[in-house]
């Protein structure tokens, strides 16, 4: 899955604008601590 199908199913699951805005939060942080950690962005899916 990549990171538009992804965005799709979680706007279609997630109706409350807060929730959704929290995913966006976590992706976000997910991606930060893959860099700081030295991990490969593409292969952790984020």
């Amino acid at each position: 899955m990549n990171r538009e199908e992804a965005l799709t199913l979680a706007q279609s699951r997630f109706r409350n604008r807060n929730f959704f805005v929290h995913v966006l939060a976590v992706e976000a942080v997910m991606s930060a601590l893959t860099c700081f950690f030295g991990a490969d962005d593409e292969r952790s899916g984020h």
